[in-house]
């Protein structure tokens, strides 16, 4: 089962028997789909210990490492895909990270949550404070996220790494951002997938 949009785009994007390594993997539940139903070899990589756990748990590969501190430990262009969902906002020197990234897989997809999510814009004018939402469902002090990143600052990152977008998804309250909406994702997109290489 998947258990939201997010987790189903990147099914799609990702071909039968492909090596996947992905980073941020958390309870498995993104591996483990790929797994059963795209026929992957896979390998997680999380910090956690209680994730790490779960995913063992669910009979996964999965290694407790600090992505934080890079890739060296793997070899150029050793995975078909390496999967960055829901992770960059939490790391430090995401260049790094992402140049590593490309570095290792043939391709990188990235989900990354919107910051310029008009919902988030309003509160933040309305309110006078970070929203609590479905994407974003930590108090300031003790969310995940140390990078709050939009769609727009995503893709000029990328361009700025010489790096090239081969496809983009848009999510919107956990289905597909429709037409014309897709027009100006920055402002209606509340997640962003991006299909990355040199």
């Amino acid at each position: 089962m998947i258990p939201n949009i997010a987790h189903a785009i990147i099914l799609g994007l990702v071909s039968e028997k492909s090596s996947v390594l992905d980073l941020g993997c958390g309870s498995g539940d993104l591996l483990k789909a790929l797994i059963d139903s795209k026929r992957a070899t896979g390998m997680g990589v999380e910090i956690d210990e209680d994730m790490v756990t779960e995913c063992l748990r669910k009979g996964l590969s999965v290694v407790q490492f600090n992505i934080n501190d890079g890739l060296a430990a793997y070899p150029d262009q050793s995975y078909d895909y390496v999967i960055l969902n829901q992770t960059l906002q939490s790391i430090y020197q995401t260049q790094l990270l992402l140049n590593e990234a490309v570095r290792v897989g043939k391709r990188v997809i990235v989900g990354i949550p919107n910051f310029a999510y008009w919902r988030i814009r309003a509160s933040i004018l309305v309110r006078g404070k970070l929203p609590i939402t479905r994407v974003l469902s930590h108090q300031w002090y003790n969310t995940p996220n140390i990078r709050l990143v939009t769609v727009r600052d995503f893709t000029e990152t990328v361009r700025c790494l010489g790096l090239a977008i081969i496809e983009h998804h848009y999510t919107w309250r956990n289905r597909c951002l429709p037409f014309p909406l897709r027009l100006c994702p920055n402002l209606f997109a509340d997640n962003a997938i991006f299909v990355l290489s040199h």
